[in-house]
């Protein structure tokens, strides 16, 4: 994935009100156990419960990048299209998988 051909500048802009909050994900509700080691993980580590959460998905997203690529390649296969134009069309709202 060249992500130097990645412009999200239109997909931010369609967000438009609602940027602020679409970029704030939120989480089901999650099992006792797991809140309570995540809660008592972030005292440990002096940071707060979405601090946790954000570099619990950039390392979930780092650790499976090859495998998100090669389904984005897939997928832009099937269609004909570069998998970067792919992630621009998802990102801007314009292509619904």
């Amino acid at each position: 994935m060249d992500w130097n051909k990645i412009d999200l500048s239109i997909a931010l802009e369609n967000l438009g009100e609602k940027r602020s909050n679409a970029l704030k994900v939120r989480s089901a509700e999650l099992p006792l156990q797991t809140y309570f080691r995540l809660l008592v993980m972030s005292k440990v580590l002096k940071k707060s419960l979405g601090g946790m959460l954000t570099t619990a998905i950039i390392t979930y997203l780092n650790r499976n990048e090859d495998k998100h690529d090669a389904m984005l390649i897939t997928e832009a296969n099937a269609r004909g299209i570069t998998p970067e134009e792919l992630f621009q069309g998802i990102a801007n709202g314009e292509i619904d998988l």
